[in-house]
């Protein structure tokens, strides 16, 4: 529906005059000068078709044979031809009109190979879109093709377009439709919206439709906002199927354009315009091999348009007032209302670049009038009102045409949605205006989305397999089996690493039982080198034998049966070389990282010496630095034991274990020398201000009485008149074996009295149980009174 309120106002002007004939022809000249190549192209014969040389005669059996294999034979030009063909569903004549654009060269029959190309122009069809009317193209360029058969297109499409000074200015003037004055600079804008179905139910033929709505709006005009509403259009296109490696496509199409009536609802049967169009890609991207595909597709377009849009307002023109115009309408109306009163020769060419992602495109369409119609222009009136006549104002810079630069993104590779993006500059009829033809923008802006749909699944790839032919005997394989064996004991090692020696070849790691199991290797000889935690690196040889070998039975032992774990069933074939790895343990010892401490402020003792006793009765003496700290290297595993001492400072002893290669970090406190001993001589004893006492139950002296054993040995050591002394150890009641256990406490005080520097001939250690009790109560008191340590003088 177009708006009617056009027609409220009308204007009297004199009759149209006789048109100049200058223009007869121009149309068909101009579309001659634009497609030179065309013409050319009509006017040399095309080649030959391939002469197919006749087979000799065969016998039935030979017959038969070749018939069935003849969808997989390539040696014949026509045959080749049509295996090669995607769809499947040409013939053998369009083969033979396809064979002047066929490659020299006929690849050789792959199902598989085939099957992926086919896949891949199938999916190539999602990258096609439509143009503004609905066929298949770049934006308003058609491509000769469309997409795969049992696909289809949607695209909505939207254009915006402003300007000031565009149809009315000084150069171009506007009159008021009543009074006849000169108008100013007028202000226009127009806004459109397109939607498009293309359908491709066959390989050769697509089918679209079209549904424009546009609004205009401008300062100048009469009414000021015009509106065309649900003007639809229908077409058809034929073509070649594609095929695969032929880079050129012809093709047609028609396209009937339903315009909508003035002044009322409905279509103008009278309007209707219809389009003939012939055309012509190339496209460098359609090869079956990825390398010598060229991301570049090109388009040209050659029609005629028959354009009777001028019928839907002949009545208003023709009509004099009040009931009609009387006149032609203004070019504010032929432009909002899309009105042209002559037909058009349509050229059009359009390149693409060819991307997954991005393809941007160029266009340039033209539409050379042509004035089938005997349309009558009045010169003297169409310069009243700012317009030229056709008859005098033809020229290049006069005919609409205009150049689109855009691109098209496909966001999301799985799907077939499209983003599109262009702009129109107007190139002709947009400054200087003929009132045979509407007017065209400057310039207009578009986006549109589209939407690409295939509606058959992929088709299976059936291979028809060759008859087996028995397969030669596979080669021996040849395997390493061997164990990682301890060099002592002969245990097998777990988690042992095994090497090659050549580091380009995969090494193993022995199992849970110390074996390994090589894969397949070449026979020869091989160097092992074998790695394992707490063990020196090790090396064996073992050859492997082309064939097998039968080893002499012997008796099993670990090994054996660990190589026997590492040797899964194989074939009877399989060539196994054996061979037993043996590692030599590191030695066991350790790191001993000491630190002296004051025993009453924690802080570091400098410049103290320690001697160290290990496990094999070995001694040395290191002096610590000046942050009190010293290391002994390799000592081996046990209990060693270590005799510390420093200016000021009592000597002290202290056991350590070493079971760890790891480093044992310990601390050794250093008590500061009394300046009041806790320990006294008398002529009898020495007397003890405090007690030694031992853990519960055992021989170890307590932590807090080492400052008394440590002054006790000083004693003993130090002063040559004390002479031999008994250690006597006593204790309280506790059901028996008192005896016992005060005899080893005695024994573990002389040694810690040893080790201190106490000459152990002047000590003897005696251990009397409960029986001689100082206290004979049965309290807590009285038992500690029981429980202590008597060091007598011995004459």
């Amino acid at each position: 529906m177009r708006n009617d309120s056009l027609f409220r106002t009308v204007a009297h002007t004199p009759a149209p005059r006789a048109l100049n004939p200058k223009m007869i022809g121009l149309g068909a000249l101009l579309g001659w000068l634009a497609s030179p190549s065309v013409v050319r192209a009509q006017s040399e014969p095309p080649p030959p078709p391939p002469i197919v040389e006749e087979a000799p005669p065969e016998d039935a059996t030979t017959g038969a044979e070749a018939s069935a294999e003849l969808g997989a034979d390539t040696s014949g030009d026509v045959s080749g031809d049509v295996s090669g063909d995607v769809s499947g569903d040409v013939s053998a004549d369009v083969s033979a009109f396809e064979s002047p654009y066929a490659t020299s060269e006929e690849p050789e029959s792959d199902p598989v190979r085939e099957a992926e190309t086919k896949a891949w122009f199938r999916k190539q069809s999602l990258r096609i879109s439509s143009t503004l009317s609905g066929s298949a193209g770049l934006f308003r360029v058609r491509e000769a093709g469309s997409g795969d058969a049992g696909t289809f297109r949607v695209n909505l499409a939207g254009s915006f377009f402003s300007q000031s000074a565009f149809l009315c200015n000084e150069y171009t003037p506007c009159l008021d439709p009543v009074t006849g004055a000169e108008l100013p600079d007028d202000s226009s804008t127009r806004a459109q919206t397109l939607v498009s179905l293309s359908v491709t139910p066959f390989p050769f033929l697509e089918a679209f439709f079209n549904l424009k709505n546009a609004a205009t709006s401008n300062s100048r005009g009469r009414p000021s906002s015009l509106q065309t509403v649900g003007e639809p259009s229908i077409g058809v296109k034929g073509f070649l199927p594609k095929v695969p490696d032929r880079i050129f496509s012809v093709g047609g199409e028609a396209e009937l354009v339903l315009i909508t009536g003035n002044g009322g609802v409905g279509l103008s049967g009278g309007s209707t315009s219809f389009a003939l169009r012939a055309l012509g890609s190339l496209d460098l991207n359609n090869r079956t091999k990825a390398e010598d595909r060229i991301p570049l597709r090109a388009h040209v377009n050659l029609g005629y348009y028959f354009d009777n849009s001028g019928q839907s307002i002949a009545s208003v023109e023709t009509t004099r007032p009040p009931a009609g115009r009387g006149e032609p309408i203004q070019r504010t109306e032929r432009f909002g209302l899309g009105i042209s009163r002559v037909d058009a020769f349509e050229v059009g060419l359009g390149a693409e670049f060819v991307n997954d992602y991005v393809r941007p495109f160029l266009e340039w369409t033209i539409d050379v009038p042509v004035n089938r119609q005997g349309y009558v222009c009045n010169i003297d009136s169409a310069a009243r009102r700012g317009d030229m006549c056709l008859g005098v104002g033809a020229a290049f810079n006069t005919t609409p045409q205009r150049l689109t630069l855009g691109a098209r993104v496909f966001p999301w590779q799985a799907s077939g949605l499209s983003v599109t993006g262009a702009l129109d500059i107007g190139t002709g009829a947009t400054t200087i205006f003929v009132e045979e033809l509407r007017p065209e923008m400057p310039y207009n802006l578009w986006l549109a989305i589209g939407y690409a749909v295939d509606t058959r699944p992929p088709e299976p790839v059936v291979i028809t397999a060759p008859e087996p032919i028995a397969p030669p005997p596979p080669e021996p394989e040849r395997h390493i089996v061997g164990v990682v064996v301890d060099e002592n004991s002969g245990a097998p090692i777990p988690g042992a690493v095994v090497l090659y020696d050549d580091p380009a070849t995969t090494g193993m790691v022995a199992n849970l039982e110390g074996s390994f199991r090589s894969g397949n290797v070449a026979p020869g000889e091989y160097k092992l080198i074998v790695r394992a935690p707490l063990y020196r690196d090790g090396e064996c040889t073992v050859t492997v034998p082309d064939g097998p070998t039968q080893p002499a039975p012997e008796e099993s032992s670990d090994a054996d049966l660990a190589l026997e774990s590492a040797a899964p069933p194989s074939s009877s074939r399989d060539v196994v070389a054996e061979v037993s790895c043996t590692l030599k343990e590191l030695p066991r010892v350790g790191n001993v990282v000491l630190v002296l401490v004051d025993a009453d402020t924690g802080a570091t003792v400098p410049g103290g010496t320690v001697t160290i006793t290990d496990p094999l009765n070995r001694s040395l003496e290191l002096r610590a630095d000046n942050q009190g700290s010293l290391q002994f290297n390799n000592v081996p595993f046990g209990t060693a034991y270590l005799v510390a001492e420093a200016d000021s400072y009592l000597r002290t002893v202290m056991p350590v274990v070493v079971d760890s290669r790891d480093d044992l970090r310990v601390h050794v406190v250093l008590n500061r020398t009394p300046k009041r001993p806790a320990v006294r001589l008398t002529p009898t004893q020495v007397t003890l201000s405090s007690p030694i006492d031992f853990v519960e139950d055992t021989e170890q002296i307590a932590p807090q009485s080492m400052v008394v054993v440590e002054q006790l040995a000083a004693l003993l050591r130090d002063d040559a008149n004390v002479g031999p002394v008994e250690l006597g150890v006593h204790a309280a009641p506790s059901g028996g074996g008192e005896i016992a256990l005060t005899q080893s406490r005695a024994e573990a005080l002389r040694q810690v009295l040893i080790r201190l520097g106490v000459d152990g001939n002047l000590l003897e250690a005696k251990g009397y149980g409960s029986e001689k009790p100082i206290a004979t109560g049965t309290d807590e008191a009285s038992l500690a009174k029981n429980n202590r340590v008597e060091v007598i003088r011995k004459k």
